[in-house]
């Protein structure tokens, strides 16, 4: 993917999940993705052989095909910890972790 196109991506993404205004879903150990109209994005958390974490963004069409795909590491330090931020949220979201501690800091008042 394009450093620039994957920046933008990535900005947007975390505005949008910041705002809640994303319905993340959980694809697979460590992976959500977001169905849009016409395309599904999905970010994954993995480690690189020497164990450092790295952050996948697929992007697929409307026929379930990747058409743009990065894995960032934190030798890109700003983009890394987006990404971070977006994966976090999208785990947050999709578990719905949030609801989940309310209710149960509700139930333990």
């Amino acid at each position: 993917m394009e450093p620039q196109l994957l920046k933008t991506l990535t900005d947007r993404l975390l505005a949008k999940s910041e705002a809640r205004q994303i319905n993340w879903e959980v694809y697979g150990k460590n992976q959500y993705g977001v169905e849009m109209s016409k395309s599904v994005v999905t970010i994954a958390k993995s480690t690189d052989t020497t164990g450092r974490t790295r952050y996948g963004l697929d992007v697929y069409n409307d026929a379930k095909e990747v058409v743009e795909s990065a894995m960032v590491s934190v030798s890109s330090e700003e983009l890394w910890r987006k990404l971070a931020r977006v994966y976090d949220l999208a785990r947050r979201i999709s578990l719905k972790s949030d609801e989940t501690i309310d209710q149960l800091l509700e139930e333990l008042s």
